[in-house]
């Protein structure tokens, strides 16, 4: 049993483009999104902050729809990558996966 990346011949780019994705997804998160200014006050809002300024207003319920489709969900996303191509898969049903996954290409065609 072999992971996607070892059958592959363990190039370098999948590491290293998963790697930079989940760095600028950090970044993205982090560093400020807008800056509203007023005058002389500058106020500037990251993703993560405009988050907890929504649960401090008392926006639950917007808060948890943004952290779900602005954080879980990218986080997911990367995850699911990660193990899609480093986790060893067995070769048991491997035909059936591939039949599974042309299947939209073959509806396509047709």
């Amino acid at each position: 049993m072999a992971s996607l990346w070892k059958e592959c011949g363990q190039p370098l780019s999948p590491p290293l483009v998963l790697a930079s994705a989940s760095m600028t997804l950090a970044a993205g998160l982090c560093l400020p999104v807008v800056t509203l200014r007023s005058g002389l006050v500058h106020d500037s809002y990251s993703v993560l902050g405009g988050i907890a300024d929504l649960v401090r207003s008392g926006e639950v319920l917007l808060a948890l729809i943004v952290l779900a489709f602005s954080v879980l969900f990218p986080i997911g996303k990367l995850g699911a990558l990660v193990l899609a191509l480093f986790l060893p898969h067995s070769g048991a049903g491997e035909e059936q996966r591939r039949a599974h996954l042309a299947r939209p290409i073959r509806l396509a065609c047709s």
